[in-house]
């Protein structure tokens, strides 16, 4: 079977209501489409394969057996609500070319347009007797100084009776454009300038390990990067304020956390529970994406607790891990207060204390924590 071209269509309730669906739904495998079991659990498509298929949100694909059999597709084939490119295509152009929907004789819904009188005389043109000013460009103060300079080089080459090269003419006339350094996304594979290329870092979840990703709502909320991009079927919540998006895709556990440092005991009722979730997801070599808001206090702190009891890594660590891979995390002193907690509890004693936490939230380089450590792990 072809599956590097298609996917699986479930049989899906026929209804108008997308909530209903919604509802009849428990689960959906976003790999094969099938309504039976999650995407870590799929026996049909494998990730290699998976990562073959072009990415489309909410568009399961036609039944491979109709393709290969020349069959028409049928309205149920196709999960209400989403089309495919080239379907949402030929609708745009069925409401181009039906002008303006509307009531009245308008066109388009209101039904077909309504005879046109006879035309009286056209007005006579008004020419506008005012010519339009041309368009002075002004000349950037580096281009001047530029072409100064060539022209300083093109007399002198001329009074020693030679001519300039092609090359020395090019690198006058390059002088005055900025050159601009980009990179590329390993996972976007989007160039981006090199001056915002940590910034757009930051706005992506962070792969933490191999099997654990942090980041916030809007990583949560953005499908092809929990799906196509990091294959991503566990979603730890760690807000109260932010929903599960997608139920029927991913096995979830919210945890209404609040971000105030008087909250560490909540987030120590949690923890336990958050580390037996990371590891079921583990036990079906899944991936799990924690989040918070922002992926700043509460989804890190969350991370951290998991790689100081499973990883068996320092407080001091686990920080500097967490803390290189996203640069943004800064824990409230509640929560460092309970990982100073559970380190003691692992190892007897505190690798961080709240002045080199203190320290870190300010930037300050201190003797034996400092940002070149950092820099050189």
């Amino acid at each position: 079977m072809n599956i590097e071209l298609f996917l699986l269509q479930p049989s899906l309730p026929l209804t108008d209501s997308l909530s209903t669906i919604r509802a009849a739904i428990s689960k959906r495998c976003y790999k094969c489409g099938s309504c039976e079991h999650y995407s870590h659990t799929c026996p049909t498509v494998t990730w290699a394969a998976y990562a073959k298929l072009r990415y489309k949100f909410g568009r399961l694909g036609e039944i491979i057996e109709k393709v290969k059999q020349g069959q028409e597709k049928t309205p149920d084939d196709l999960y209400p609500g989403y089309n495919s490119d080239q379907e949402q295509l030929a609708a745009q152009r069925r409401r181009s070319s039906s002008g303006r929907g509307g009531r009245g004789g308008r066109g388009g819904r209101g039904g077909p347009r309504a005879p046109r009188g006879p035309r009286g005389p056209r007005p006579p043109m008004k020419m506008s007797k005012k010519k339009p000013p041309k368009k002075v460009f002004k000349v950037s103060k580096k281009a001047a100084e530029a072409e100064a300079k060539m022209n300083k080089a093109f007399a002198d080459a001329e009074a020693e009776g030679h001519e300039l090269d092609e090359a020395t003419i090019q690198k006058f006339n390059n002088a005055e454009k900025i050159q601009v350094a980009y990179r590329t996304c390993p996972r976007t594979h989007m160039k981006i300038r090199a001056s915002l290329f940590e910034a757009h870092l930051s706005s992506l979840s962070t792969e933490l390990t191999p099997y654990l990703y942090l980041g916030g709502e809007r990583n949560a909320h953005n499908h092809k990067e929990l799906t196509y991009r990091t294959n991503v079927g566990f979603v730890l919540n760690c807000a109260w304020e932010v929903s599960n998006f997608y139920p029927e895709e991913f096995e979830y556990l919210k945890l209404p956390m609040s971000d105030f440092k008087d909250q560490a005991n909540a987030l120590a009722k949690d923890l336990n529970r958050s580390a037996d979730f990371i590891d079921r997801a583990r036990l079906y070599n899944s991936k799990v994406l924690v989040h918070c808001v922002a992926g700043i206090s509460r989804s890190s702190s969350v991370c951290m607790h998991y790689l100081m009891t499973r990883e068996k890594w320092t407080l001091k660590k686990a920080y500097l891990h967490v803390l290189k891979a996203r640069p943004i995390i800064r824990p409230n002193l509640g929560f460092f207060h309970e990982l100073q907690r559970v380190e003691r509890e692992c190892f007897g004693c505190n690798t961080m204390s709240e002045k080199d936490w203190n320290a870190l939230k300010q930037g300050i380089e201190i003797a034996h924590f400092t940002t070149k450590e950092l820099k050189a792990q």
